[in-house]
């Protein structure tokens, strides 16, 4: 069974055509870890982001931004948070928010997000970054306290909610992404017209509206500014991974 932090393809040979799915942990982790597997794929599309939200479970009674902030300064290791597993963006959004915004919460990795969001909605541990469509579901439910977003913009899905740029860390940004990748030596012509057929694709009515009831939106951006993205996220996060110490179980 795939790792759920990693989205690897085949390896078929350089000529070959089948792409597949990358999510940003595998790049970040591959940076942290000193895997190059970013440099044996060839970008094709960034298809897709898919936001995050701020989660808590309702006994916290925290309502804000700004309340979380300051229960988690005034109380260090007093709020625990979930995650879908040690390197996954779940973990990697809450360490990167307890560097920038100077916090102590203790980080309680699960195999999967499944069981760490039924753990946060039995009130097992305290919140979680969690997908939007998945924490939408449960708010609407009054199960789960939705607070702010990681995105840098609010989300039109969820517009009430702040970002936590705008209230309590300026400058704040996580956005998990989707894009999908070539072998690596895949000629260009190839390249470029997978491209097409999938930029197609993402602009259909149909596909944005598909994606956008599960808090996504389609992007479809090309091959070279694909792959300048990418390396900008590998060392973002590789960064954050060092510095901090992310393993992988």
């Amino acid at each position: 069974v795939m790792p759920p932090w990693l989205h690897q393809m085949p390896s078929p040979p350089p000529n070959g055509v089948v792409s597949g799915t990358w999510r940003r942990v595998g790049v970040v982790v591959a940076a942290g870890s000193g895997m190059s597997s970013h440099s044996s794929r060839s970008p094709v599309t960034l298809a897709a982001w898919s936001p995050l939200v701020v989660a808590l479970h309702p006994s916290l009674k925290i309502y804000s931004p700004k309340e979380w902030l300051e229960r988690a300064r005034s109380n260090p290791k007093s709020l625990r948070f979930a995650s879908g597993g040690n390197g996954t963006g779940s973990h990697l959004a809450l360490e990167l928010f307890k560097s920038k915004a100077g916090v102590d919460i203790i980080h309680v990795p699960y195999r999967g997000v499944g069981p760490a969001t039924t753990d946060l909605l039995g009130g097992q541990v305290d919140g979680m970054f969690l997908q939007m469509a998945v924490a939408k579901r449960h708010a609407m439910a009054g199960k789960l306290q939705v607070i702010a977003t990681p995105s840098p913009q609010r989300v039109p899905a969820m517009s009430d909610v702040p970002t936590l740029s705008e209230t309590i860390v300026p400058g704040f940004e996580v956005v998990p992404w989707f894009g999908v990748v070539a072998p690596a030596g895949t000629p260009a012509p190839i390249v470029n017209r997978l491209h097409s057929e999938l930029q197609a694709i993402l602009s259909s009515p149909d596909v944005k509206n598909q994606l956008a009831e599960q808090g996504a939106e389609a992007v479809a951006i090309g091959p070279e500014p694909f792959a300048r993205f990418i390396q900008s996220e590998v060392i973002r996060w590789g960064e954050l991974i060092r510095l901090v110490g992310v393993k992988i179980d």
